[in-house]
C-alpha cells in the first residue's frame, strides 16, 4: 500500500473458438473507456496493458489484462473494468465461457 502504485489485474475466459485479436481489442476498448469515466480516472496512471493469454483452462483461454492504478483504487478499478469487459464482450458477443457437466443415466435393460 506504500509504493506510488498498484495493479488492477483481471484474468478473463473466453471459449477454444473465439477470436482472441476480437476478445483482447475488447479489453483494450473496456480499460480505455474506463480512463474516460470522470469518477475512476483520477485513479488510473496508464492505458490498460492487455497481456494476452495466461492459461488454457479445461473449458476456456484465459487472457489476462492490467491496469496501473493509485495504490489503494485497484480492487475499485478492477471491479469497474470486469463489468466493461462484460458489457463489452456481450456488445461483440464473445461468450465468457463456464464449465458443464453432461450426466449419463444407465437404463435397465
Amino acid at each position: 500500500m506504500t509504493k506510488g502504485f498498484a495493479y488492477a489485474l483481471v484474468t478473463v475466459g473466453v471459449p477454444y473458438d473465439a477470436d482472441l485479436t476480437n476478445a483482447m481489442e475488447a479489453m483494450r476498448a473496456a480499460g480505455e473507456s474506463l480512463r474516460e469515466d470522470p469518477k475512476l480516472k483520477g485513479g488510473i496512471l496508464d492505458a490498460v496493458e492487455v497481456l494476452g493469454i495466461d492459461s488454457f483452462g479445461d473449458s476456456a483461454i484465459m487472457l489476462q489484462a492490467r491496469i496501473r492504478t493509485r495504490p489503494g483504487k485497484q480492487w475499485e478499478i478492477k471491479r469497474a473494468f470486469l463489468l466493461r469487459i462484460k458489457q463489452r464482450f456481450d456488445k461483440e458477443k464473445i461468450e465468457i465461457p463456464y464449465p458443464t457437466v453432461t450426466q449419463v443415466h444407465k437404463t435397465a435393460d
